[in-house]
């Protein structure tokens, strides 16, 4: 009996530092081990307890029964209730589902409220051209998944179009530094690509879409530029930040003897505030560039810079390449790198002008994704733009490597009004950086003004 006792004593020692505490349940000894923290990739916990078969004691004493001496609150804390019965489990209370956001294109009046009936909530709605009829922005039925969602909205208006709201972000990592000595036209950028100004005048007069945040329009830097600002971000979400789309249109338009020299300056610039504050950083979705892409589409501008990226989203595609049926180019920044083609649109789109960043030495960007979609390379690390607020910063990304190529179409646009043409010359003109050709790199090169016409 002594023996057993001891062997008791020793095991029950071990499994209370493991965390499982032995207790007779129905003549054997259970084990609960401690609740295990497991991460299910999307911030929340999971527990867990495991419980086994036991084993008999034979001949053990009741002075070390754990459930009839001060032992047995060590096998209560393991998870085990004395008296032969488990201690019931705290219950869970369940996260609420999120209902998902959805984009649906095409639809009619009816289509709406039918969807309405299924348990759609109809958060906003509105006549698209590119749509062909009404878009709408949605949240699902409650207690349905995206895909069942989904699947129930097609079956219910099957001409239309049906999607995730898909959020697409800024092309840049938030790298705004304090720029220095102010450089103008003799940047390097600048000076890389053979710009001058007098190329740059070729774009008096051409419109400029700019799907992006807000800009400073009091900056120094955007002082007499022809520039029109239209809102088309949701309003149920914080407005977002100025910084990213002020660097952009700087360095479209800003006055050359500011620091920064707009590459089209003289051009008419129609900036669609389309981002909002999503999660403590800025996010457009695809419901609000369709809406942009609309409001440029309406005002007659066929060149377009978008710097930003996302999945892929067949709302967006279409609204994409009816814009483009339509004689609009459409420059996008290519984005970060990522695996496969999961990410990068609407850069990866068909017929879409992808850019791709480079630094002062010519090497691609660590930003830049790769791609057989790769049209051309352009300075994207260490750019000197304006910052919201006033001043001057350095910037990297590609989304600031698309504002060289949006230029350089502007500025052809006059004397070759066809894309087309526009992408035949700067193809033939670009510095081949990488394989000879065409690679996934650097596309065709890195961008050349010196083959576009000049305007003095």
């Amino acid at each position: 009996m002594f023996k057993n006792a001891v062997v008791y004593c020793f095991f029950f020692v071990f499994a209370s530092l493991a965390g499982v505490a032995p207790s007779p349940l129905g003549g054997e000894a259970a084990f609960s081990a401690r609740a295990d923290d497991d991460d299910d990739g999307g911030g929340r916990r999971r527990g867990f307890s495991r419980g086994g078969k036991g084993f008999k004691l034979p001949g053990v004493p009741s002075f070390i029964n754990p459930c009839s001496t001060p032992l047995g609150v060590v096998s209560g804390f393991a998870g085990v209730a004395c008296g032969g019965r488990r201690r019931a489990a705290r219950a869970r209370t369940p996260a609420p589902q999120r209902r998902e956001e959805i984009v649906a294109a095409g639809l009619r009046p009816d289509d709406i409220a039918l969807l309405q009936r299924r348990g759609f909530e109809v958060l906003a709605s509105r006549d698209s051209a590119l749509a062909n009829g009404l878009i709408a922005r949605m949240r699902a039925p409650s207690g349905r998944s995206l895909k069942s969602a989904l699947a129930l909205a097609s079956g219910a208006a099957p001409d239309a179009d049906f999607a995730k709201n898909d959020l697409y972000r800024k092309t840049s990592r938030e790298t705004f530094r304090t720029a220095g000595v102010p450089c103008g036209p003799d940047c390097e950028a600048f000076t890389l690509t053979g710009w001058r100004a007098e190329v740059g005048r070729c774009a008096k007069g051409v419109a400029i879409g700019v799907i992006d945040t807000g800009a400073d329009l009091s900056h120094p830097s955007l002082a007499g530029a022809s520039l029109i600002v239209r809102t088309v971000r949701r309003d149920d979400k914080p407005p977002s930040g100025l910084q990213h789309g002020t660097a952009v249109v700087s360095l479209l338009a800003s006055d050359a003897a500011s620091g920064v020299a707009g590459l089209a300056r003289d051009a008419r610039i129609y900036l669609a505030d389309a981002f909002h504050s999503e999660g403590g950083a800025d996010a457009a979705d695809a419901y609000d560039i369709v809406a942009a892409m609309d409001w440029l589409r309406s005002e007659g501008v066929r060149i377009i810079n978008v710097s930003l990226s996302g999945p892929d989203n067949a709302v967006l595609e279409t609204a994409v390449r009816r814009m483009i049926e339509g004689g609009a180019t459409i420059i996008a920044a290519a984005g970060e790198p990522t695996k496969g083609d999961a990410a990068g649109y609407p850069g990866r789109y068909e017929a879409v002008i992808a850019v791709s960043a480079v630094n002062s030495r010519l090497l691609p960007s660590r930003l830049a994704a790769r791609g057989d979609h790769i049209a051309f390379s352009a300075p994207g690390v260490g750019v000197v733009v304006a910052a919201e607020g006033g001043g001057l910063r350095q910037v990297d990304g590609t989304s600031f490597a698309a504002p060289f190529i949006t230029a350089a179409y502007a500025a052809g646009a006059k004397v070759h009004p066809e894309a087309r043409e526009v992408t035949d010359i700067l193809s033939k003109a670009a510095r081949d950086l990488g394989a000879p050709g065409h690679d996934p790199i650097y596309g065709w090169g890195l961008v050349q003004y010196t083959a576009l016409p000049r305007c003095d």
